[in-house]
């Protein structure tokens, strides 16, 4: 998933992830196969840490044991990072 940080609904409203996101992870928990899937969440919008995102991951998926989280950031040749976002990923596969 790599959803808007913001955004304009087709009525003009307007949308903010932070508004949406336990809606949108929930529709997804009905999309994925019970038994086999995997998960990848982008998140650019500022009002999300990586605890958020893990605490939004673990709520929507409490089965999920193989969880990771970090930041999405870009580094200049100097070493400096600069902060783009948050990222959480997870699998769960039958072996």
């Amino acid at each position: 998933l790599d959803p808007p940080a913001f955004g304009h609904g087709p009525n003009g409203e307007k949308w903010k992830l932070e508004d949406h996101i336990q809606e949108m992870m929930h529709d997804v928990v009905q999309l994925l196969d019970e038994q086999e899937h995997f998960l990848i969440l982008n998140t650019y919008s500022l009002g999300f840490s990586s605890v958020i995102v893990e605490n939004l991951i673990k709520t929507s998926f409490p089965q999920v044991t193989n969880l990771e989280t970090g930041e999405l950031y870009l580094q200049a040749t100097s070493g400096i990072k600069l902060p783009l976002g948050v990222f959480g990923k997870f699998n769960k596969f039958t072996v």
